[in-house]
């Protein structure tokens, strides 16, 4: 049986034609495939951002605590006799001038502590 040009014409247009109908599937399967990936992304990213913003509330909340203890620590250590003593203790050391100030810096001291 003879071919004709115009059998080779079809042949070529039917096997260029699957070929382009394959490209486009490939593609659109690329495409949904970075979709997902996207999502997956955006997923993870949350997540971590959800797990960052519970540790820091957790670091907050353990900093506080930590503060409190602290100045829980202070108080019981510093009572208004040891401040009259230390800053009786800068009065005899200075001269008459700075009293008042040492004075003032122990009366705020006392209202810290």
């Amino acid at each position: 049986m003879p071919v004709g040009i115009d059998d080779i014409i079809n042949k070529a247009k039917h096997l260029f034609g699957n070929k382009t109908d394959d490209a486009s599937d490939a593609q659109a399967g690329v495409a949904v495939g970075a979709a997902g990936a996207e999502g997956t992304v955006s997923g993870t990213l949350a997540e971590a951002e959800g797990e960052l913003s519970e540790k820091v509330a957790e670091a907050k909340e353990t900093i506080s605590e930590k503060v409190a203890e602290a100045k829980e620590t202070i108080s019981e250590k510093v009572d208004d006799a040891k401040i009259d003593d230390v800053a009786g203790s800068i009065k005899d050391q200075t001269s008459d001038a700075v009293d008042p100030v040492v004075g003032k810096i122990a009366d705020k001291a006392k209202d810290i502590f």
